[in-house]
């Protein structure tokens, strides 16, 4: 269709970037504000890794125009990576203005938190360590982070597993050492906890732990003899 005298075209090439496992087509549709008037594209649907090209038609020449862009809602844990208005000025009819919008589509991120109170008696004096697992389903299914604390004696840590994606979820086990002689744990075995990472929030996980010492038991009393028992025994001698 001929352009009418005197107008162009503003042409917008659109590149669509998504994680793999957002399937979902998407559609998308930009905006050129020229002065006091506004002209639209139409609307386009990308899925996937894709690039794709429309036109902005009818845009008065040699106007300053601005184009934005008006994107779809991202999933839940997901966030489109802000695109500022692009301008530009369309100077002949027959040589579109070129302007490029570059859509990324990013995971969320959150933090697992890994909170430990010991309780751990004075006749124990060698460092105890704590070892934690999370294995979660996310990036892919069984993806493993661990991490350590450390007590020289009674006390609370807290330790972040960061950068764990939005929405994943993460069984959180618990190694225990083996107990020093003659102590034992309070609680033998600690259950595995699960918990979903929010997006830019914190999961946590509060482990209650302690150390007891075995009871020694006292070798038994001999009895004294008494006079008459000493008296029987010497008789029988």
């Amino acid at each position: 269709t001929p352009l009418p005298a005197g107008t162009g075209v503003i042409r917008i090439t659109k590149t669509l970037t998504v994680p793999s496992e957002i399937t979902t087509p998407f559609q998308f549709q930009f905006t050129a504000t020229c002065g006091a008037a506004s002209f639209s594209s139409p609307v386009i649907t990308m899925a996937n890794n894709s690039d794709q090209t429309t036109d902005i038609t009818g845009v008065p020449l040699n106007t300053n125009c601005s184009v934005t862009e008006q994107l779809p809602a991202a999933p839940t844990n997901y966030h489109w990576a802000t695109i500022s208005p692009q301008a530009t000025t369309v100077t002949a009819t027959a040589t579109p203005a070129l302007i490029t919008f570059d859509n990324v589509r990013t995971r969320g991120l959150g933090t697992l938190t890994i909170n430990t109170t010991l309780t751990i008696p004075a006749t124990v004096t060698d460092p105890i360590t704590l070892q934690f697992t999370a294995t979660c389903d996310a990036p892919t299914a069984g993806t493993t982070h661990t991490v350590s604390q450390t007590f020289t004696g009674s006390g609370t840590q807290s330790t972040d597993i960061a950068d764990l994606p939005a929405g994943a979820n993460c069984e959180v086990t618990t190694q225990l050492p083996a107990a020093p002689a003659n102590h034992t744990w309070q609680t033998e075995l600690i259950a595995p906890v699960t918990k979903t990472i929010p997006d830019a929030g914190v999961a946590n996980v509060d482990v209650s732990n302690a150390l007891r010492a075995i009871p020694v038991a006292s070798p038994a009393a001999v009895p004294a003899l008494g006079p008459l028992a000493l008296l029987g025994l010497s008789s029988l001698l």
